[in-house]
């Protein structure tokens, strides 16, 4: 029996009557054709993202981890009861390195300022011109301070005019005064005059006297004066380049509230400085001397080498983390970075040659009191508060990767290994970590010996 093809019936106003709606031929092949694309293409589309989805989480656990973090080199096995998980004590090289980033700038910056207020008439130096200690970088316009020199020297010439004024008048005076005297001798004439005319000569040295000093104070002022000309040219300080000018011709300066910055000068960028934040838990590893690496964003697939001159005292405080300021020196002579690059640097606190390494986890692990061979020993260890490990939250035993070299004395940690199905301790001194693997100095522990990382699951699995 041939199903019914769908039909629509159509009214018009004209005839009010009901017209069946018959679909073209091949209507229904079309409608099976379009479903069936569709649905592969959906199949399609869920195949592709969870594809996507297993890369990302493969480089998520597998390829954003870098080479020093991966546990290949614990040598992790199951211990021969297959109750504990066993890592291999080794014997290696561990670096222990402190990250820090700043910038890199030259090691002597100089800003160009000055200290007189007026118009800017000419530049005659550029940005990356490089440039002589004592050549002139700009000029100010020299009318007014020309003018203020000129009236400095007629203040001098006029004091001095009115001191030879007044050395007349004191000749004059002594002149006077003798005349008197000898009058006065002869009685010839009153005493009245002859106290007159001595006063009259005291009075004629003490205004020579006053005059002198202003004349020395109008040499002064001319001084000044000398000075503020030439001082309306601008001089390099130093030998280097110009790495910022801030002015142009026809600008006024006002250097009257704020001296202005001029020109920015660098040194010299041949040997040049990165000035980097470290954190205050590492500022006591980081000394003078010490060898840093470090990378920019310019040459990021490069490595290149720095050495610590000098770690600042003064902390730098932004909203509540601290920081210390240290200065790396690298010669730049054949590596062209330029002032203000960020620089991501790692310097080298600890290097450790040959020595005994054991995984963190070994010296974090706590084996429950049944697979301890003597667990009385434990319970007394607790009691005289002897470390056992790091996993018990009370015990009160910083983690090694915590712990300064030198802090309080030996770090005296302990680690256990298998023995027949029992958990044996063996008290170790651990040294520099790395946060991952610890070096022991050593003694009781021995290259080859298996510590306790973990207990094994059900199955002796991890």
């Amino acid at each position: 029996m041939q199903p019914k093809s769908p039909t629509l019936l159509i009214s018009t106003s004209a005839s009010r009557a009901l017209v069946p709606y018959v679909p073209p031929p091949g209507a229904e092949q079309i409608r099976q054709r379009r479903s069936f694309w569709f649905r592969v293409d959906q199949a399609v589309n869920t195949a592709f993202v969870g594809a996507i989805i297993a890369l990302m989480t493969a480089h998520t656990l597998f390829g954003s981890m870098p080479p020093s973090q991966l546990p290949a080199t614990e040598t992790v096995v199951p211990s021969a009861s297959a109750k504990f998980v066993t890592a291999a004590v080794t014997t290696g090289n561990l670096s222990i390195r402190v990250a820090a980033s700043g910038t890199v700038e030259p090691v002597r910056l100089v800003d160009v300022s000055t200290e007189l207020s007026g118009t800017i008439s000419k530049v005659l130096v550029d940005n990356n011109d490089t440039v002589k200690a004592g050549q002139v970088l700009a000029e100010l316009d020299p009318a007014t301070l020309a003018n203020e020199y000129n009236r400095a020297q007629a203040h001098v010439a006029a004091a001095q005019a009115r001191v030879k004024q007044a050395e007349a008048a004191t000749v004059a005076a002594a002149k006077d005064l003798t005349r008197k005297t000898s009058l006065a001798a002869r009685d010839l004439t009153p005493a009245r005059e002859l106290d007159n005319a001595a006063a009259n000569s005291q009075q004629a040295k003490a205004s020579v006297d006053a005059l002198k000093a202003e004349v020395r104070a109008a040499e002064a002022n001319l001084a000044i004066a000398k000075a503020n000309l030439e001082k309306g040219r601008i001089l390099s300080p130093i030998d280097g380049i110009v790495l910022r000018r801030n002015v142009e011709p026809g600008q006024t300066v006002a250097a009257s509230l704020q001296s202005p910055v001029l020109f920015r000068l660098a040194q010299d960028l041949d040997r040049m400085q990165i000035r980097v934040d470290v954190d205050e838990a590492d500022a006591l590893k980081v000394r003078k001397g010490q060898i840093a690496t470090f990378t920019v964003q310019a040459l990021r697939d490069r490595e290149m080498e720095a050495r610590v001159d000098k770690l600042f005292v003064g902390p730098e405080v932004v909203q509540g983390v601290v920081t210390y300021k240290a200065i790396l020196i690298f010669d730049n002579s054949k590596l062209g970075l330029r002032p203000g690059m960020t620089a991501t640097a790692d310097i080298l606190v600890d290097d450790v040659r040959d020595g005994l390494l054991v995984p963190n986890a070994a010296l974090r692990f706590q084996p429950p009191d049944d697979a301890v061979e003597n667990s009385l020993l434990v319970a007394g260890s607790q009691l005289l508060g002897m470390p056992v490990g790091t996993a018990n939250a009370n015990s009160g035993i910083v983690a090694p990767e915590h712990r300064g070299p030198g802090v309080g004395g030996p770090d005296l940690r302990r680690v256990w290994i298998d023995d027949g199905g029992k958990a044996t301790p063996i008290d170790v001194e651990a040294g520099a970590t790395d946060g991952r693997m610890t070096a022991i100095v050593p003694g009781s522990l021995k290259p080859g010996q298996h510590v306790i990382i973990d207990l094994a699951k059900d199955g002796g699995e991890r």
